[in-house]
């Protein structure tokens, strides 16, 4: 995912974007990931966990 992350914001920034400014084009691009990660990561846990269920025996 690093390696994805790395490739990516080297082809923005090759593209021009952010003045072509490799240090501040790949800053950016490891925030959203990491703020993508502590953030959504919870969230779909729980999501999962209230999809998943348990059984119940009803005897």
């Amino acid at each position: 995912m690093l390696y994805i992350c790395i490739l990516y914001t080297h082809g923005l920034s090759a593209r021009g974007w952010l003045n072509g400014d490799n240090f501040i084009v790949g800053s950016i691009g490891s925030i959203i990931i990491l703020v993508s990660t502590f953030v959504f990561f919870p969230i779909f846990r729980m999501f999962a966990v209230a999809f998943k269920g348990t059984k119940v025996d009803m005897k």
